[in-house]
This record gives structure tokens, sequence and C-alpha cells, in this order.
């Protein structure tokens, strides 16, 4: 191994890895002459007039351009694009992407995992249909039935209405007064800014109690408990292995709340048990011991579903550890343990029950195939 002592591997940016889950949407557009749809090449070009367009049941490619049009996916993973009418889409049985461009567009994911936006219009309406659906309101007045499914709604307008539909949703308001329905499963209801209203569904009784299972954070709420009490005391363990045979090996026991004026990051005080041990590429063996005093951490990204974390020492702590080596004998070195960011969760999908978060990673820290990081969180 590289001597923990010199090893220095900058940490990995947490949002960069985000961006790819939900790519800005994007209108068609004419690229040499053809027009494209989400990145995509057209396989069907509709006109400017009032279409009715029917795909394959396979993968197309659909610009619907302008006019009263309906478009019918079919099966397959189709892509859609719609222009500046008020147009009707029925993306069909895959796992389907839908641009509604402007308008006021009625567009019906039906079955499988669809991404839908919804267009500038006032009064829209997306349901998602079976399956585990994103769905994303742009216009003013608008209407989401994410039907069943662990699904994602987002209300970018003001004014929406949101009914999640049976499954564990995550369900977000907008700059508008916003009513918010979690119906069954257990739910995570935010209503942003506004005067909102939400009724987080069964389970749980018509009141609001500390232990129903859905959890909501509005100026009206009903049959949930509040979104804001963020307070986590948890457990996390781990190895971190360099090539040659030398493993530190970690325990962590950490408390994280959130500041009021920073909601979506929580931390906290974490204390780290710490060993090292093993035999490096040089023959040189390791060992030694120590605790250590740090931090917890962890940040929802409402915006891509997904929560990031770590767990870390303090950096500025260095811990004397045995290095003997054949022919040179025994010294004392200083490392700073786990320093490769050896606890980072990466981007774990945000689950409707937030009260309860835990998982297990295996990664190379940095992109370093040479050091292999393995650990495990639980919270609640």
């Amino acid at each position: 191994m590289s001597s923990p002592a010199r090893r220095r591997t900058a940490t990995v940016g947490l949002l960069a890895a985000l961006v790819p889950l939900l790519l800005p949407h994007t209108t068609a557009e004419a690229a040499a002459g053809k027009p494209r749809c989400h990145g995509e090449a057209a396989t069907v070009v509709g006109t400017n007039r009032a279409d009715r367009i029917t795909g394959t049941p396979g993968h197309d490619v659909i610009v619907s351009k302008g006019g009263k049009d309906v478009v019918t996916g079919l099966g397959g993973d189709d892509v859609i694009c719609t222009g500046g009418g008020n147009d009707k889409v029925l993306a069909g049985g895959g796992d389907d992407y839908v641009d509604a461009g402007g308008g006021r567009d009625v567009v019906d994911g039906q079955g499988g995992d669809d991404v839908v936006w919804t267009g500038g219009g006032k009064g829209e309406l997306a349901l998602g249909g079976p399956g585990n659906d994103h769905l994303i309101l742009e216009g003013r007045a608008s209407h989401a039935l994410a039907g069943p499914g662990n699904d994602y709604v987002d209300v970018h307008g003001r004014g929406g209405t949101v009914d999640g539909g049976a499954g564990d949703d995550v369900l977000r308001g907008g700059s508008g007064d916003d009513a918010i329905d979690g119906g069954e499963g257990n739910d995570i209801c935010t209503g942003g800014a506004g005067s909102d209203r939400c009724h987080g569904g069964a389970p749980g009784g018509d009141a609001n109690t500390p232990t129903d299972p859905d959890r909501c954070d509005a100026e009206v709420m009903r049959s949930c408990r509040s979104a804001d009490s963020t307070a986590y005391t948890g457990t996390a363990g781990g190895t971190l292995q360099y090539g040659g045979g030398v493993i530190e090996t970690w325990t962590a026991i950490f408390t994280m709340d959130s500041a009021d004026d920073t909601p979506q990051l929580v931390e906290g005080p974490a204390g780290f048990q710490w060993s090292i041990a093993g035999t490096d590429e040089n023959g040189c063996t390791w060992s030694g011991a120590a605790s250590l005093a740090g931090r917890a951490s962890y940040t929802v990204w409402l915006d891509f579903g997904y929560y990031t974390g770590q767990l870390y020492p303090d950096r500025s702590t260095q811990v004397s550890v045995q290095e003997s080596c054949p022919g040179t004998g025994t010294r004392t070195q200083l490392v700073t343990p786990l320093n490769a960011n050896a606890a980072d969760t990466g981007n774990v999908p945000l689950h409707p029950d937030m009260s309860w978060i835990r998982g297990n990673r295996t990664y190379h820290p940095g992109g370093d195939d040479t050091v292999t990081a393995t650990w495990s969180w639980d919270a609640r």
C-alpha cells in the first residue's frame, strides 16, 4: 500500500453524479434538418396541423410539432415531444419520456416507469399510471395523478393539485397554494412556498400523530406527522483496504440534526473506534488503534430524488502507529485515519419514510482501484 501518512485522495463531488438522473427537459429541436427529442433523432414526425400520431410496438422517438395533436406511443420505451398546441399523449406500456411542450396538455404515462414534463400551459394534467413515475408540472394550476407505484411528483408552477395514489411517494409543491394528497402508502409531502394543504392518506388515521407513517411539511396537515423532525442517532462501520493487504477497520456512533435555515442538510458529531493492521507490498507490517472525534452529515437533494452522506474523523487528527519493515526494524509513523473518503454513501434514492436511513456500499474512493472502501450505515 501507499503509506497512509502520505496518501491524500480528493473528495469526490457529491452533486455532480446526480445530474444524469433527470436531464433538463428539452423540447424538439432541429439539428441538420431533422427534429430531435431528448437528444434522440425523431423516427416519427408530425406536421403543424392537428395530427393523430401512433407509434410502433417498439422504441419510437416522436415529435408532433404544432397543432392540437393526439399522440399514442403504444409499446416500447418511447421518447415523445409535443409542440405548442393543446395536446393529448398516451405514452403506452413502456418506460417512456414525455415532454409536453407548451399548451394545455393531457399526458397519460400509462404502464411503465415514466418521466413526464408538462409544458407551461395553465391547467395541464399528468397521469402516471402503474409504475414508478417522475411527474414534473411546469404550468400554473396543473394537476397530477401519480397512480400506483412509488412516484416522485414535483410542482414547478403555481397552485398545483397532486394525488400520489397507492405507493410510497415523494410529493413536492411549488410556489403557489398547493393541495397534495399522499394516497395509500408511506408518503413524504412538502408544500413549498405558498399556503399549502397536505393529506398523508392511508395508513394512519385522520388525525396527525407522531407515529403516522406519512410525513408532511405544509401549512395545513392531516393524517401525517411533521416532516420537520430531522434528528437522527445512528451507527456505522466499515473497512478501507489497500492493495498490498493493509486494512483500516472502524466503527462509529453519531447523532445528526438540521439547522433551522438549512433543513436539507443534517449533520452532527461522530465518535470513531479505529484500527490499522496488515502487511503492505513492501513487506512492512502496520499496527495501531485510536479513538477519534469526527462528523456525520447527509444532504437531501429533493430535485433529484436522492440523498448523499459522509462520515469522517477530524482531518487534522494524526495517530501514531507502528511500521515494521524487513531489514529496517520498527519505527513510529504518523497517519491520518480514513483519509480517502472511506465513508461516502454515494447517491441513495430517497425513501418516503426518511425517519430511518440505512444502507451499505463498496467502492473505490476517488476512482483509485488500489483502494477499496466497504461500509454500512443505520440511523433513525
